[in-house]
């Protein structure tokens, strides 16, 4: 039988967000996996600042690019490593904020249950960079009956108007790349006094501001939030 895989969220970036049971599983693998990015390097920072275990490192590589049939080839060769790893033992595949938001790990996982299902695997969650945001502004995202939107902005900034006709808060996940194109939409619908940018969430160096304190790039780890768009 394989060994385990967890997929372990390591929270947005604090090493004190790491919960205890995350601790537990990264004292317990010899073998971390994380994508080969740079900023799943910042996942496998946090782990060396809670975990005094020297891990091996996995690192797997994902195309940027949005071709369905290239990525599923990268989703299966991923899997195929994974699977080699896991016959030596437990490993746990580490992502920033939540395994299952927005995370490489959701594809691994998938294609492991589907063409390996031999294979346990037990998530552990993590704090999001999106309740992290929220924390750090004391606003809440929704109350009462309020309805919330998550959209990445790379795919639903179209639908932004949409949106905000049906939803209190809708907030745009990784908006660096098209920082300056989303900011003149979200201004051009006539929703930017409803904007708050907040960049490096749940981390050191986490600053907010409105849209015009931003230009150009913005930090990866950065969202936009649009509260209090229906009444």
């Amino acid at each position: 039988m394989p060994g385990k895989l967890y997929g372990v969220g390591v929270g947005p970036g604090d090493p004190e967000l790491v919960t205890l049971k995350a601790m537990r599983v990264l004292d317990s693998v010899d073998v971390l996996i994380a994508p080969d990015s740079g900023r799943h390097g910042i996942a496998l920072d946090i782990v060396r600042q809670v975990s005094s275990r020297r891990h091996r490192v996995l690192r797997l590589s994902f195309p940027m690019t949005k071709k369905r049939e290239v990525l599923e080839e990268a989703w299966r060769n991923a899997c195929d490593r994974v699977y080699e790893v896991l016959s030596r033992g437990d490993a746990a595949f580490v992502t920033l904020g939540d395994p299952l938001f927005y995370s490489t790990f959701i594809y691994v996982m998938q294609g492991l249950m589907e063409h390996h299902p031999d294979v346990e695997i037990e998530v552990v969650p993590g704090v999001t960079s999106l309740t992290a945001c929220a924390a750090g502004l004391r606003q809440p995202l929704v109350k009462g009956g309020e309805k919330l939107a998550v959209v990445p902005a790379a795919y639903g900034i179209e639908e932004l108007e949409s949106l905000a006709e049906k939803f209190e808060t809708v907030v745009l996940m990784k908006v660096s790349r098209r920082y300056s194109e989303i900011a003149r939409r979200i201004e051009e619908a006539g929703l930017g006094e409803h904007a708050v940018v907040a960049v490096r969430c749940g981390s050191s160096g986490f600053a907010y501001g409105g849209l015009r304190d931003f230009s150009g790039e913005v930090d990866y780890l950065s969202m936009i939030i649009l509260r209090g768009l229906r009444g």
